[in-house]
């Protein structure tokens, strides 16, 4: 069984983190305006989602994408990009992983796609490169439990002031969820999602999402050469993950830069009232219009780490906004998204 790989010393990375750090500070207190940072925040999102799903095959563009309706994709590769979308969203309501929680994800990201979304693999598999060659043979079932609760257990670490080793981490544990391929399909996807995790608790960035997955799309092939590799030593791959970090965040940068000298191309991203919502109440919002009639106890379980009394509050301003309406009286009142915007 592939053991948990060597986490590197930050000492090697000495350079490559200082950027970080200087990128982390400007990032924190650069003045950027509320609905300006939700815009870029949501932006950044459907980034990162299509360029992971591009790293798959998906053939879909930026530009196309950014014209689509997500909501309810019909076509295949949109329906692959409006997933992980969602993932983005149900990852921010998790404090910490546990196996049916990465089951649950998992789950979001294939759904309409594979038949054993949400499902780990019953049997071994194998990894083919492009030549059709068999390049990793991945675990049997038991083992390959065991060595998802040894990555869990990693993730799960409560984030120190350390940041930097912390970062280093994350590099590792992506390139053993790799190497754990515990779904039949969509395992490169949900690793990404779970770095996104990792960095949002970290918090290096603010509350920024870092486009890594477009770095790794563009440079593909050493994306996957690195992680063909069967081995404990992850320094190269470490080296490889921290200049994605480096380049996500002065891509973030510098879309800030641009948003800010944009105004009137902004104007219509912005003037749609659910994108402009805190990303929680997003979800509660799609939670309610994929489920018409929903009861606030359907849509707290959809949270368990959140407190009702904040959900109550968040549900309250999606009323106050015109978004939702309560229909029914105490215990038999649910919840429907207004007429107007479906």
């Amino acid at each position: 069984m592939l053991q948990f790989p060597f986490i590197p010393s930050a000492d090697n990375y000495a350079t490559k983190i200082q950027h970080i750090e200087v990128l982390s500070q400007v990032l924190k207190n650069i003045p950027v305006p509320h609905t300006l940072k939700t815009y870029i925040f949501h932006q950044q999102t459907l980034k990162s989602a299509l360029f992971s799903a591009r790293i798959e095959g998906n053939t879909l563009t930026l530009e196309t994408t950014r014209h689509l309706d997500l909501k309810n994709p019909q076509e295949k590769q949109k329906k692959e990009i409006s997933n992980v979308v969602k993932a983005f969203q149900e990852i921010h309501t998790i404090s910490s992983v546990t196996l049916e929680k990465l089951r649950k994800i998992h789950a979001v990201i294939m759904k309409g796609l594979d038949s054993g979304n949400g499902s780990f693999r019953s049997e071994a598999s194998a990894i083919y490169d492009s030549y059709g060659t068999i390049v990793y043979l991945t675990p049997e079932p038991l083992e390959m439990i065991a060595m998802l609760r040894d990555w869990l257990e990693q993730i799960n670490l409560q984030v120190k002031s350390n940041w930097k080793s912390h970062l280093l981490q994350i590099a590792a544990s992506h390139y053993y969820f790799e190497k754990i391929h515990p779904f039949i399909d969509g395992n490169g996807r949900t690793g990404r999602i779970m770095v996104q995790w990792q960095l949002q608790r970290l918090q290096i960035f603010a509350d920024y999402v870092i486009p890594v997955d477009q770095f790794f799309d563009d440079h593909r092939s050493e994306y996957y050469s690195f992680l063909e590799k069967n081995s404990r030593n992850v320094q190269d791959f470490t080296d490889f993950f921290l200049d994605a970090i480096i380049w996500a965040g002065n891509k973030v940068l510098e879309d800030i830069k641009q948003s800010s000298n944009t105004d009137q191309r902004l104007q219509p991203a912005i003037a749609d009232p659910i994108q402009k919502l805190a990303p929680r109440r997003q979800e509660i919002y799609y939670i309610i219009q994929d489920h018409p009639h929903a009861s606030f106890d359907s849509i707290a379980r959809r949270f368990p780490t959140i407190p009702r009394r904040t959900l109550s509050y968040d549900v309250q301003q999606l009323i106050k906004q015109n978004l939702i309406i309560k229909q029914g009286e105490t215990r038999g009142v649910v919840y429907v998204v207004t007429k107007s915007l479906n």
